[in-house]
């Protein structure tokens, strides 16, 4: 009788990729891009370059007028530079990220680091010998022109902000804890210098020449100068000032204070003096640089860029940034849209959101949440105005509509059709409108607490969520409410339905709560992200987005059930987000942000994921369409159930680690084969990791190595060997099994098994250390069956 195999094939097929990521990412407002801007630098020619935070590198080709964003070192913030020539220099950033350009910063090469700490600062003596500085007292020194760098012991704790020598041998490093250490051998040696009278948060020090230097600092209105090389500081008040973060000089005489809100501050009698400029922005300025006198460019938070062409008397305003806050954004159709925020903010676009214009409404205060009608009628509400504003013509023009509100600040508006609305705001307080929006009746809501979110499953189910954990549900239109034990207190944003019966809750400090019955109840999940949430919406049944602060984006591809945390191009917070079709998604948040992007791009598109059972071994193969940033597959396994044990292990386990082909289009295949497991039911997941180490994992596949048909014990592998090898064999049955080694005169030399088995596939490793080479001979016994095989050990 032939020996009979059991096949098992499972397919799993991924049609709608498991993997699938949100990529692409585009700047729609501030142009050419939102992050934060800590440097500028010109180099040469015509070449002016800026970076910032979220590794943002902006490149002019034209002096500063015209700039493109050519690079991100995502996720490092970029926090000081350094150019030793007009051509070689230096940027340093967070985690040890230190780049250098050798062509005036047309191109950034990643240089060694030996830590991990955040980089503040350099100072570069010539092109071989440097210091950076660092948070937790770093400070490190470099002689071979940064190939190398070396950990400077330094008795302190304190993030290091800035460093400055005034000439070869006085040096100056200021902390943000308000201290301020001097050496006067080159940088061997430092001490805390305690004649200035410094406040907290030093930002910058900087000399003119060895004698006249300065110090700022972001905590105050004050600069601190002096005029004999640092040995003693004079106070010098900014009137105006709120804080200082840098100060430029662009000729021997003439300098600047850069600080927050915008201000500048000039000085014509090398720092004595100090007038105030105009500039018409109240961005943070971080950083400036004068290419001649005349001509200059300051960059700052939002990715804010003035220019100069007469010594900072005025300035042009390079960037689209408004610095305000967006909260709202509302897509009419695929092309014209609405964005509301800070300060009677109010954004329209026709273009499906690649320009915006600025349709502003002056007496508004705070206009928080905006809504659009297809026939262009349209709502926002006015935080702190306590009102409601109305348009006609799609947001060409508002006016202030009748609303009789509720005792506190309107915070949502909600529409189910083209005439029942409801806005929920603080204080407990609901209003609906049946007639499009015409009027508005309070209702009572049973509670105190602010509600900040509103969502319905149909004409009749919704919820409303809130301030210290509070949910309220409705099963009648709105016209009665019913307060739900959540068991949180966390500050709730915002509700997405999933269907009837799965709903979810997003809040403060990551809080995230399931409901499967309708919201009857709920159970906190934990998500991978403590970040404060501010939205979530569902693409369809199975895809969600989630967003909230310091640029948080999680999505999930299995309806909720699993969530993982997006790398996106910046660390402002997010406050809104509209699905505006099947290939556009735009965030709005702080400081002016909108950026979209598409659902449809899926970097690691994977296409199957099968496994074969061939005797004692499973053949694992999966296919990817296109691959983006794929480093690889971690394939993990499960042992579910076993015969042997009659228990479930919960372990995942990591067997094997499978490179990727990083970027390609095209289809690539991939296979393993697991050996030799012992009957049971396994299963198995491919977990997909990214280059900058995030990953997804693929859905869960289950087989199971059946239980033998017939007796075999397995020829030892390998063979000859030394001094290891595995023994395998098959039982049909289960009873008592033992498995012995003898010598060529028949001596017994060790007895590997002695014991009862049941029924499955063993396998034990044979250890020959002590022994000398020679054959050997293994015999398997189980009940009447007995079965022997030679082995050679050669040593």
């Amino acid at each position: 009788m032939k020996n009979k195999i059991i096949i098992l094939l499972v397919s799993l097929m991924l049609w709608e990729s498991n993997f699938a990521q949100f990529e692409n990412f585009h700047w729609n407002n501030p142009k050419p891009q939102g992050n934060d801007l800590n440097v500028v630098h010109y180099s040469a020619g015509s070449n002016v370059f800026a970076a910032g935070d979220y590794g943002s590198i902006l490149n002019s080709t034209n002096g500063g007028t015209q700039w493109e964003l050519t690079t991100n070192y995502l996720p490092k913030n970029i926090n000081g530079k350094y150019f030793v020539t007009s051509t070689l220099g230096f940027l340093v950033g967070d985690r040890g990220l230190i780049l250098k350009t050798t062509d005036g910063g047309t191109t950034w090469e990643q240089q060694s680091s030996p830590i991990d700490t955040t980089l503040n600062s350099a100072y570069f003596f010539d092109q071989n010998n440097g210091f950076i500085v660092g948070d937790d007292g770093l400070l490190l020194n470099t002689t071979n022109g940064g190939v190398n760098w070396n950990n400077v012991s330094f008795t302190n704790y304190y993030s290091l902000k800035d460093i400055q020598f005034a000439d070869a041998n006085n040096g100056f490093i200021v902390r943000n804890s308000g201290g301020v250490y001097r050496s006067t051998d080159t940088g061997l040696t430092w001490s805390l210098y305690t004649s200035l009278p410094t406040p907290w948060l030093l930002t910058d020090v900087t000399f003119v020449n060895s004698n006249i230097g300065f110090i700022t600092s972001v905590y105050t209105n004050k600069i601190f100068r002096t005029s004999d090389g640092g040995n003693s500081w004079n106070e010098i008040v900014l009137t105006g000032a709120n804080g200082c973060n840098k100060i430029v000089f662009s000729d021997a005489n003439s300098g600047y204070v850069f600080g927050t809100l915008g201000k500048i501050f000039k000085s014509t009698d090398v720092g004595l003096n100090w007038i105030e400029l105009t500039t018409g922005t109240t961005a943070s300025i971080n950083d400036a640089y004068f290419i001649t006198p005349f001509v200059g460019i300051a960059v700052g938070a939002g990715g804010i860029i003035l220019y100069t062409i007469n010594s900072g008397t005025t300035w042009s305003k390079l960037s689209e940034n408004d610095c305000e806050y967006l909260f709202s954004i509302f897509f009419q159709n695929s092309n014209v849209g609405l964005v509301t925020g800070s300060k009677g903010k109010i954004l329209k676009t026709t273009d499906g959101g690649e320009t915006w214009v600025d349709k502003s409404v002056s007496n508004s205060l705070y206009p928080i949440d905006v809504v659009l009608f297809n026939s262009g009628l349209g709502y926002f509400i006015d935080y702190y105005g306590l009102g409601i504003y109305k348009t006609t013509d799609t947001g060409e023009n508002w006016n202030y509509h009748t609303f009789s509100g509720f005792n506190g600040n309107p915070a949502k508006i909600k529409f189910l059709d083209d005439n029942i609305g409801f806005i929920v705001g603080i204080n407990g307080g609901i209003s609906r409108s049946t007639n499009s929006g015409d009027s508005w009746n309070v209702i009572a809501s049973g509670t105190t607490s602010s509600l900040w979110g509103v969502d319905f499953l149909n004409s009749n189910t919704g919820i409303a969520v809130g301030a210290d954990g509070i949910i309220l549900k409705t099963i009648d239109g709105g016209s009665t409410w019913n307060s739900i034990v959540s068991g949180s207190t966390a500050f709730l944003r915002d509700i997405a339905y999933r269907n009837a019966s799965t709903l979810f809750v997003i809040g403060d400090n990551g809080e995230f709560l399931k409901s499967t019955n309708g919201g009857d109840s709920w159970n906190t999940v934990i998500l991978p992200t403590n970040e404060s949430l501010t939205r979530i919406k569902f693409l369809n049944t199975n895809e969600g987005i989630i967003i909230g602060y310091a640029g948080t984006l999680l999505t999930s591809s299995d309806g909720g059930e699993t969530w993982v945390v997006k790398q996106t191009n910046t660390n402002k917070s997010f406050s809104d987000f509209v699905i505006k079709d099947t290939t556009g998604i735009f965030v709005t948040g702080e400081l002016g942000v909108i950026i979209s992007f598409s659902p449809s791009i899926i970097p690691v598109e994977l296409l199957s994921f099968n496994a074969s059972v061939d005797g004692d071994n499973v053949n694992l193969d999966w296919q990817t369409a296109t691959e983006l940033n794929n480093f690889g597959f971690s394939i993990e396994r499960k042992q579910v159930f076993s015969p042997q044990s009659a228990v479930s292990n919960d372990e995942w386990k990591q067997i094997v680690f499978v490179n990727g082909y990083g970027t390609t289009t095209e289809s690539k295949s991939y296979t393993f084969l697991d050996e030799k497991l012992t009957s049971s039911k396994y299963q198995y997941r491919l977990k997909q990791i990214d280059f900058d180490g995030t990953f997804e994992y693929s859905n869960i596949i289950e087989i199971e190595i059946g239980i033998p048909v017939k007796y075999f014990l397995e020829q030892n592998y390998p063979n000859p060997f030394n001094p290891s090898t595995k023994i395998s064999w098959r039982s049909p049955v289960s009873g008592y099994q033992t498995l012995k080694v003898y010598d060529v005169l028949g001596n017994e030399v060790v007895t590997l098994v002695n014991e009862f088995k049941p029924s499955g596939n063993y396998e034990v490793e044979f250890n020959a250390s002590k022994l000398s080479s020679g054959v050997y001979f293994y015999k398997l016994q189980v009940g009447d069956f007995t079965s022997t095989k030679k082995m050679q050990l050669i040593k």
